[in-house]
């Protein structure tokens, strides 16, 4: 966006043995010409050796940028943090979204499903990870201030389904267990749940 791209990259050793320290960063180049622009390094990040090699399914969802703002946490348990893309630098930080493991950013409001008491990365990797093993959160920040908007807990979110949270309009979507849900976006009240069909 706006001209750079972004990314999540081991710099540690290559080659090495896989248990040698990993050592992530998020970068910023020139989307046009590679320049170099800026580095955070990040404190902890999901192992790269689990589900063959590829990492967990959610990982693609914890980096977004949009304009001049890029969105992530710099470590498995630190809260989402907006940076100004042209410099790196930490704008904002939500409070109380450590754990993240989706970040959605829509007519600016911050979406992060967050998981208890590890994020699904770490704690199931390898395991089914539709299974409530981890409990989900999804709590909605003003993207500007900062400020708690709402937030969807357990029991009602156990079952949440990776991968599924999606906004647009003024709706927010997610499938929980065997149901597709809407809430608004900038309140979190339901609108409507599809029925308990075991189909979806």
């Amino acid at each position: 966006t706006g001209g750079r791209i972004f990314y999540v990259m081991d710099e540690g050793a290559i080659p090495g043995p896989l248990e040698c320290p990993r050592r992530w960063s998020l970068l910023a180049r020139d989307a046009f010409n590679g320049t170099f622009l800026w580095r955070r390094p990040i404190q902890s990040w999901a192992g790269y050796v689990d589900q063959w090699a590829r990492g967990p399914d959610n990982l693609p969802r914890l980096l977004v940028a949009v304009s001049d703002r890029v969105y992530a946490a710099l470590g498995l348990d630190t809260p989402v943090e907006a940076l100004d893309a042209a410099t790196g630098q930490t704008v904002r930080k939500y409070e109380g979204s450590g754990n993240a493991e989706e970040i959605l950013v829509h007519d600016g409001v911050v979406l992060v499903v967050t998981g208890s008491p590890k994020p699904q990365q770490i704690a199931g990797a390898r395991k089914m990870l539709w299974k409530p093993e981890v409990a989900k959160t999804i709590l909605a920040f003003r993207a500007d201030g900062g400020e708690l908007l709402w937030k969807k807990s357990p029991p009602e979110l156990a079952a949440l389904r990776p991968l599924t949270l999606a906004a647009q309009g003024q709706r927010v979507f997610f499938a929980d267990g065997a149901s597709v849900a809407c809430v608004d976006l900038l309140s979190g009240r339901a609108v409507w749940r599809s029925g308990d069909r075991g189909d979806v």
